[in-house]
């Protein structure tokens, strides 16, 4: 296990020169970290029975977060990314085990922290950076759950 973690870091840290860096680093990681919550939430549902509202927060990233990120993943994120997405839906589609629901966005978590190693990694490390990051989830949080953030 440990030489495999060795082995996609150093992957990571060899590839992330080669690929596109995105247009707008702060968008592109809130819009990821977006999406990332979107999945925490239906995994909590899940958990709790809740499959309806599981399913229905599973829309959320491909219907209003994918295409804002999209241009700016390499075709092979851009394919993991899809793959991931349908992945999870067939899990919530045919009410699979929560393992198999975990997995699928274990799967998922891992392309996101691919795409974000596309963000050179001096921006990254630059607390303005983060707190831009963050202000930015804050407030689209804000806009799209507006009646329970105060």
């Amino acid at each position: 296990m440990r030489i495999r973690f060795v082995v996609l870091l150093l992957s990571l840290a060899l590839s992330s020169g080669a690929l596109a860096t995105p247009k707008d680093p702060v968008k592109f990681v809130g819009l990821l970290e977006q999406m990332r919550g979107h999945y925490d939430v239906v995994l909590f549902n899940y958990k709790a029975g809740k499959h309806a509202l599981a399913l229905k927060h599973a829309s959320h990233p491909a219907n209003e977060l994918y295409d804002a990120v999209m241009a700016d993943l390499t075709p092979e994120l851009q394919t993991q990314f899809k793959k991931s997405h349908q992945a999870i839906n067939a899990v919530l589609a045919a009410k699979k085990p929560v393992s198999t629901l975990q997995a699928a966005l274990d799967s998922f978590s891992s392309s996101v922290d691919a795409a974000i190693a596309t963000v050179p990694a001096a921006t990254l490390k630059d607390p303005k950076y983060g707190a831009r990051v963050i202000s930015g989830i804050l407030g689209n949080t804000k806009t799209e759950y507006s009646g329970g953030v105060a």
